[in-house]
């Protein structure tokens, strides 16, 4: 319709309605692209609202993993540091049951990274979170997990033949004489080394958890305090 009228106007020679159309059309086109426009920044929005809603979920199970396993690591240094006193006294007889429960403890996994992060770095949506410093602080936290993980595995390779010991007399003291699983082990002093060395992994393991249970518990705070 708009294309008759130009077309009619020129004919007329009429070029103020000429212009007047062009104007119109100019100033259409402008409100549409506006409209789409505002449209997608509105779509953006919730997009980045939802993504914030659930690595705030993610983050705070993240937390809470983190604050067991703090827990267990602390029991777990505890009943390391009874082993080395019931092992160096080489005059007495551990208390066999005693050093079978304390031995049932293991290096906790690292957690993963938030599921809703992954996906928000394959669909671009980090990108439309508006706060820089809250983008910054997200990859630092997601940096964090992976060079955890990466170090722990580090730590179970390096100290993995120096446990052994340990992990032999775990499997043989509920099956045959006490001083027998012992001696099938190692020796009293070789329980010794292991259990040195597991006090070192569960102390550096415990110090990882502590930054990662601070550094999840900031990120939680500033999620939270935008909604």
């Amino acid at each position: 319709m708009i294309l008759r009228r130009i077309t009619k106007h020129v004919k007329d020679q009429n070029w103020f309605a000429v212009g007047l159309d062009f104007l119109i059309v100019v100033i259409g086109v402008f409100i549409g692209l506006q409209v789409n426009t505002w449209n997608e920044a509105r779509q953006d929005r919730v997009v980045a609202a939802q993504f914030e809603l659930s690595l705030t979920a993610d983050a705070e199970i993240i937390l809470d993993d983190a604050r067991s396993k703090i827990a267990f690591m602390e029991e777990a240094l505890v009943a390391v540091t009874w082993l080395q006193d019931a092992f160096s006294q080489n005059s007495a007889v551990p208390d066999e049951a005693e050093v079978v429960d304390r031995l049932r403890f293991t290096l906790p996994s690292h957690p993963n990274r938030a599921p809703s992060l992954i996906e928000a770095f394959a669909n671009r949506d980090l990108r439309l979170v508006g706060d820089e410093g809250l983008r910054l602080e997200i990859l630092n936290w997601d940096r964090l997990l992976q060079d955890s993980a990466i170090t722990q595995q580090a730590r179970r390779e390096y100290t993995r033949a120096y446990v052994a010991p340990l992990s032999r007399l775990g499997a043989l003291a509920p099956l045959v004489p006490f001083e027998e699983a012992v001696s099938d082990s190692g020796s009293r002093n070789d329980m010794l080394v292991a259990l040195s060395a597991m006090q070192g992994v569960l102390g550096g393991e415990l110090e990882a958890f502590r930054l990662i249970e601070h550094e999840t518990k900031t990120l939680v705070e500033l999620l939270e305090a935008r909604h």
